[in-house]
């Protein structure tokens, strides 16, 4: 029986908010690397790792993606993303009833949605609600690569994408309360490309299937004290 990954995230001060990719904001941040290979995959596995930290206001993260067969055409709001080359994050804070998905193209674009109960019936999900376009822009986030890639780029890339997750975006749907970051939360990360030339499906814990919507798989979250 697999046990559960825990990942430390450190408490920092952002060194500059207005460039998330900047260097400097990552400094001494150590990564962790995605290693669960879904079997359904292609024989093109990308190499990504993660980086987490947070200060008083939000949750910050980093994917550092080598990858190849690079594509990004799903646009709009709520558009699929994970039919790209796609990043994604999973997180379900400590007393919440539900977890959130944000899932990133490599180009940006973000899909999320709290799902309370990730079981489907005629095809869709039992109990959740979908963010607001106003909700899902307060997720800010920056990438190395244009917001699409019509062609497919099948020789070797290293893309990044770097994110800011507002803590009043979270207390909207769960609460927060002041002990919050003493406690254990739980999440996941994922890679996937669905509907790339070359589709894999990457994860930091575990999956007992091709599901990313797993919450009892989730690792685990320590937040360090200011």
């Amino acid at each position: 029986m697999n046990s559960k990954p825990i990942l430390t995230v450190p408490f920092k001060h952002i060194s500059n908010p207005g460039d998330l990719l900047d260097p400097l904001n990552w400094e001494n941040i150590l990564p962790v690397t995605l290693r669960e290979i879904r079997p359904e995959s292609s024989d093109h596995i990308p190499h990504v790792k993660i980086r987490l930290f947070r200060d008083h206001q939000a949750l910050y993260g980093k994917f550092s993606v080598d990858d190849r067969y690079v594509r990004c055409v799903q646009d709009g709001y709520q558009a699929k993303v994970s039919k790209d080359s796609c990043v994604e994050f999973f997180l379900k804070p400590a007393v919440s009833k539900g977890y959130f998905n944000f899932e990133f193209s490599c180009g940006g674009n973000l899909l999320c949605y709290y799902i309370r109960n990730p079981q489907k019936k005629d095809g869709k999900r039992i109990d959740y609600d979908i963010l607001s376009r106003e909700e899902l822009d307060m997720v800010h986030r920056q990438s190395t690569l244009p917001s699409l890639v019509p062609e497919e780029i099948t020789t070797p890339l290293f893309w990044e994408l770097a994110f800011m997750i507002p803590f009043d975006l979270i207390q909207r749907y769960t609460p927060l309360p002041q002990d919050t970051f003493t406690q254990i939360w739980k999440a996941n990360f994922y890679k996937c490309g669905d509907e790339t030339s070359h589709p894999h499906w990457i994860s930091w814990t575990h999956l007992p299937e091709k599901n990313f919507h797993r919450p009892d798989a989730f690792g685990l979250l320590q937040f360090e004290k200011p």
